[in-house]
């Protein structure tokens, strides 16, 4: 008994480190067994000092060693389980941590993918929507996790109560929450700049497509018109005719110009 009064003796606060959590939890469920099986010593002991009651003239002192061995077998077993029952709960709340925290940062580490990563073809409209739809989900998912972080900041709160929150691991669990926090607000921000500016870009690739597809369909049939113009004529009213035509073409190159030009603009938007 004196040596697992010793070992309790020589304890330090609860460690968040599950691999120290899990050691201890061996060493106590150990000692734990070891005691039960001296237990029927106890019983003994006290069914012996039971009987010495009429035999001996000094009954007193035996009274008082048993009464003392009693009193140490109790206050053992009583810390063995309440160091139990504190290892239990800080090993739960640390698995617990651990479980909340990893969907969260996988969240966070594709939202981070997703913003790091160099913007699509400005001039292809439909990629561009598509990578909106991808930051409008990740958006959605990473304001859902308010509560769950909410929850993960309070299991925090729950464990540092129950250890010495000075310990290097204890930095580094609470160091883990604090910056999955931040990383989550700041990419937020992140995320949503880029939703802007992609919006900006998107609009700007639908006029470069639409101008572009309306030149591409115009010019076959503009070269077509070029070609079939006649030799000037000698003829005045024939010559007034092809003035006409060739003024008509010259006005409708000059809006496919203007046209030309809106597109070059918004490809260099």
């Amino acid at each position: 008994m004196s040596d697992a009064e010793s070992w309790v003796d020589s304890l330090e606060p609860v460690s968040c480190d599950e691999k120290c959590i899990s050691k201890e939890q061996k060493t106590l469920a150990t000692l734990v067994q070891q005691i039960d099986v001296h237990k029927p010593e106890v019983d003994t002991m006290n069914d012996s000092a039971h009987d010495l009651d009429d035999l001996c003239d000094d009954v007193h002192v035996v009274q008082a060693e048993s009464k003392d061995a009693n009193k140490r077998w109790e206050v053992l077993t009583a810390n063995l389980t309440v160091r139990q029952q504190h290892l239990d709960s800080v090993s739960r709340l640390v698995e617990q941590l651990t479980n909340q925290l990893q969907p969260i940062e996988e969240r966070l580490d594709e939202a981070e993918a997703l913003v790091d990563a160099p913007f699509s073809n400005l001039t292809d409209a439909d990629k561009g929507e598509q990578e909106l739809r991808k930051i409008e989900a990740l958006l959605s998912v990473l304001k859902e996790q308010e509560p769950e972080m909410s929850e993960v900041n309070d299991n925090l709160s729950l464990l540092m109560q129950q250890v010495d929150e000075k310990t290097p691991h204890a930095t580094q669990v609470r160091a883990e929450v604090s910056q999955a926090d931040q990383k989550r607000k700041d990419l937020i921000d992140k995320l949503n700049a880029r939703k802007i500016n992609l919006e900006e870009d998107v609009k700007h690739a639908r006029v470069f497509q639409g101008s572009l597809a309306d030149l591409q369909a115009w010019l076959p049939e503009a070269a077509e018109r070029v070609s079939a113009q006649q030799p000037i004529s000698t003829d005045p009213e024939t010559v007034r005719k092809q003035l006409e035509e060739a003024q008509v073409l010259k006005d409708d190159i000059t809006k496919h110009r203007a046209l030309f030009q809106t597109a070059e603009n918004a490809d260099r938007s």
